[in-house]
């Protein structure tokens, strides 16, 4: 073979070789630029599709759940002395007897969310559903008990908790969309067991409460602990509590709400 020749051979090698290279390099990149954009794609439709999922979600559990947030942080405030119990009492309503009063008396909440009277039962209820109505409260508390186990119109736990699942569903018939707290009886102290020895049942009364509302899924407030813990809040008369108390029962409504609506 020629010496020309040879060389024009390597050199068309040569240039099949680099060719090659730059065929390769050029696959190379456009594999990337095509994976790039699907990868892109695929970012894009999982975006539209979240969007499009979070225009689904309902928004009011949403803002429940930053409401629920907000009152946590509230209460969490309240051991250091820097936030305010009442203020966590939102879209609300209280009935109750003398002992449920005090909390608009005293000027802890506003007189016409607190539906209670002195000395009445339980099923003074259906004098208020017309005012609860309009009021149309998240939240209802209710607060009896003592009357009713003195008045011996329920004689037995089981009478008076079928009163109260009477009076749970009357409430949520003039408002569907409230969830109904009950409370504990709150607990005496001497010298009111003399004026009643009925008053030695409250815990009985209580503990049928709590089974009840726990079957029936109605929220339980027990105010035991609280009462335990502040015997020094009690009026002379050892039936009902000074103003210092309200706040901290107040504290453990919250907590019970708070428990409750995280559930």
């Amino acid at each position: 073979m020629k010496k020309g020749t040879v060389h024009s051979t390597r050199a068309w090698v040569i240039l099949v070789a680099v060719l090659a290279v730059i065929v390769f390099l050029l696959s190379v990149v456009i594999s990337r630029s095509v994976l790039q954009k699907q990868e892109a794609a695929r970012k894009v439709s999982a975006g539209v599709s979240h969007l499009q999922q979070m225009e689904k979600t309902n928004t009011a559990g949403v803002e429940s759940q930053v409401a629920n947030m907000h009152q946590t942080e509230e209460v969490g405030k309240l051991t250091t002395g820097t936030g305010s119990i009442w203020k966590q009492f939102r879209d609300y309503a209280i009935l109750g007897d003398s002992r449920a009063v005090d909390f608009s008396q005293d000027g802890f909440l506003e007189s016409s969310r607190v539906l209670a009277k002195i000395g009445v039962p339980i099923t003074d209820v259906k004098n208020h559903l017309a005012a609860l109505k309009a009021l149309n409260p998240a939240r209802v508390f209710l607060i009896y008990g003592l009357n009713d186990i003195e008045s011996g119109n329920w004689n037995t736990t089981q009478a008076y908790n079928e009163e109260l699942g009477k009076t749970v569903s009357s409430i949520k018939q003039a408002c569907p969309r409230a969830t109904v707290y009950v409370n504990s009886i709150l607990l005496v102290q001497d010298p009111a067991y003399r004026e009643s020895k009925t008053y030695y049942r409250i815990p009985e009364y209580n503990a049928a409460m709590k089974t009840y509302c726990a079957q029936n899924k109605i929220p339980y407030i027990d105010n035991d602990a609280v009462c335990k813990a502040h015997t020094d809040q009690f009026e002379p008369d050892g039936i009902h509590y000074k103003q210092g108390f309200y706040e901290y029962w107040a504290k453990n409504i919250i907590t019970e709400v708070i428990k409750n609506e995280k559930s």
